[in-house]
């Protein structure tokens, strides 16, 4: 349904922005989380914006 649709694009732009520790963790709490948190365009979306940690040393 449309609803779940929405609801389902609200918990993949919450977790597009957990840094990858964070998901690490949210994977663990539920299998629906997990199946969200492994999502194939969330991975895309994680991968694209991740910076390094030691890019930010300067």
């Amino acid at each position: 349904s449309a609803t779940l649709s929405l609801v389902l694009q609200v918990w993949l732009s919450i977790l597009s922005v957990l840094p990858h520790s964070d998901l690490c963790r949210v994977v663990q709490v539920c299998s629906r989380l997990h199946t969200l948190a492994t999502d194939h365009t969330l991975c895309e979306s994680v991968h694209l914006h991740y910076t390094p940690p030691w890019t930010n040393i300067m």
